[in-house]
């Protein structure tokens, strides 16, 4: 390997989340150079990509990836985008198309003229190079064209269809070429000599939220791309799971003796936050049916063990407020 793989400690959910145990980048790995540790081993890293695509909480970022290149892309006025990898394309950035999600594809899609554009994914040659790849972008591009042709949308081109469509040759004039030999010295300058060029993990949920607020995908068949959450009996209304959403994804509704749980698969990434540190065990994550906020389950709030009222619990407490504390400070009497 030739570039750098680094991971965000701040953001890895195991960090920022006592009960987490996520593996998404240990399990998806087809080198097996992520140890138990989450320390990345270099020398056997492929670089391709995948452990950037499966981490929730883009905690993950590597060279060749870059969140500006990505950006660019997004921004331009062209009407048609092929991506391929370096190895295909001399010109491309990417050293593997692993990176790709299902977000991205559809910000790529949504962020041309009209809210639409035509995309080219170039996965011809992945089957040969890296077959867990081929693998993966094979079912995302499936789905992510699924949901792009109930949107009314162009269809992500990939596969043997590839060749049908080639991306426009710029002309460039003399003046732009020297612009360009400039521009690619003061790139190579800053890769050598700036030590601290450390890669930053590609905002992908950022590019997503900004350039799909038109997607509204409603009678959605369960493609695994987007996540919603089921939440059940057990459920006591103590309101944590939107507390603690990292994209707060969770919003809670009080109506007066009874909790109304929305959930925005949208925004979601399936990290499952929620699910591990509920103290009733009362959610569960699957696919998403639509993207839209939608209302999840309406709770009654429940009685005080001691004096019977409603009350909102906080977490696993089963008194109210008001006799928790009138309990406590008879204990705090007692042990004097």
């Amino acid at each position: 390997m030739t570039g750098m793989i680094v991971k965000n400690k701040e953001r890895c959910l195991n960090t920022r989340y006592k009960k987490m145990a996520c593996q998404r980048c240990r399990q998806v790995c087809p080198a097996g150079c992520i140890s138990d540790a989450f320390e990345f081993d270099l020398s056997h890293c492929i670089e391709c990509g995948l452990c950037l695509s499966s981490c929730p909480a883009e905690a993950i970022a590597g060279d060749g990836y870059s969140g500006k290149v990505l950006e660019a892309m997004l921004t331009a006025d062209d009407s048609l985008l092929c991506l391929s990898c370096s190895l295909q394309d001399k010109q491309s950035s990417w050293p593997c198309l692993g990176f790709l999600d299902a977000r991205l594809l559809l910000a790529l899609v949504y962020s041309g003229k009209n809210s639409n554009r035509r995309v080219v994914v170039n996965n011809c040659s992945c089957s040969g190079c890296k077959r867990k790849v081929a693998d993966y972008l094979g079912k995302i591009l499936i789905s992510v064209n699924q949901i792009l042709s109930l949107a009314g949308k162009y269809q992500i081109v990939h596969g043997n269809a590839v060749s049908n469509f080639k991306p426009k040759e710029k002309v460039v004039s003399r003046r732009g070429f020297i612009r360009c030999l400039v521009g690619e010295a003061i790139s190579v300058f800053s890769a050598v000599v700036i030590a601290d060029s450390i890669p930053k993990p590609l905002p992908r949920q950022e590019f997503f939220i900004k350039y799909t607020e038109a997607l509204a995908v409603s009678g959605m068949r369960p493609t695994g791309i987007f996540s919603g959450i089921a939440i059940g009996e057990k459920c006591r209304a103590c309101g944590l799971c939107a507390r603690i959403c990292p994209q707060q994804a969770i919003a809670v509704e009080d109506n007066g003796g009874v909790v109304d749980f929305y959930h925005n698969a949208f925004k979601c990434t399936g990290c499952g936050v929620c699910l591990t540190n509920c103290p009733w065990g009362a959610i569960a994550l699957g696919s998403a049916y639509s993207l839209t906020l939608f209302r999840v389950a309406t709770c009654s709030l429940p009685r005080c063990l001691e004096c019977g009222k409603l009350y909102q619990p906080v977490g696993d407490h089963e008194l109210c407020l008001e006799c928790f504390l009138k309990d406590s400070s008879i204990a705090c009497w007692s042990e004097k």
